[in-house]
């Protein structure tokens, strides 16, 4: 880039093209499924809301006899497996777990990748063992662990509808 080669001269430059950068990348307007075009920043995130709550939960989406159709032929587990379901896992489990899972992924919340883990496994076994004791004798699962980052990533050169956006997920 320019701003690199001209040092200090530069810096005009590289504050232009990042504020640039800021701007196309920053929804500063919305249409609605009405047509209405939203710009307060607080409607247009409530309406993106608004749009992933509705398309991410099922309230109403399915008839009855599509419900009892999805019920009927859903696996059932046996009455006598049920309690493997539950029993605290060992701590040989856990490192399988945690030994299966494929490097390489986006790191999650806390900012630490599989390899973090696998790497350092000596050290952070204990405390990942009780997290997952904990949740299985409580069935409470810390949010932190359940958190996931939303980046909406346009598909089109000026995106206006929520649809002109693609969702991407980084958990």
């Amino acid at each position: 880039m320019n701003w690199l080669a001209n040092g200090d001269f530069g810096t005009s430059f590289f504050n232009r093209s990042i504020l640039a950068s800021r701007n196309k990348h920053q929804i500063s307007l919305l249409m609605d499924d009405d047509g209405q075009i939203h710009t307060n920043p607080q409607i247009v995130e409530g309406k993106i809301v608004q749009f992933y709550e509705a398309l991410f939960t099922s309230k109403g989406l399915l008839s009855d006899e599509q419900k009892s159709i999805i019920r009927d032929s859903l696996f059932r587990v046996p009455a006598e497996a049920c309690g493997a379901l539950v029993m605290q896992p060992t701590m040989q489990e856990v490192k399988e777990a945690f030994q299966s899972m494929v490097v390489g992924k986006s790191p999650g919340p806390a900012g630490f990748s599989v390899e973090f883990y696998k790497y350092h496994w000596e050290t952070v076994s204990q405390d990942l063992f009780y997290i997952f004791v904990y949740i299985i004798a409580t069935g409470d699962v810390p949010p932190i662990l359940n958190a996931t980052t939303l980046s909406l990533v346009p598909r089109v050169d000026h995106p206006s509808s929520i649809r002109d956006y693609a969702l991407f997920l980084a958990k």
